[in-house]
């Protein structure tokens, strides 16, 4: 289910070269804005937001432990 989120939008809406044209809804004209503030919550599971501090400790620590594989 979609759920307010006070500190969304995480960038600005329009300024990420990464969205595809057809997907870009203020650059494609969408009036409203509510629709920033949104986020995906599925039901029974906290996500957490991603860090890429967080995901490079990992991978790091992935890497390591292959060295040691035979």
């Amino acid at each position: 289910m979609w759920v307010r989120d006070e500190s969304y939008p995480l960038y600005n809406p329009g300024s990420c070269s990464l969205i595809d044209e057809q997907f870009d809804c203020v650059g494609n004209g969408r009036p409203d804005t509510a629709y920033h503030k949104l986020k995906w919550k599925p039901k029974n599971c906290t996500l957490p937001r991603f860090s890429l501090q967080s995901s490079a400790v990992i991978f790091f620590n992935v890497i390591c432990r292959l060295r040691y594989i035979d």
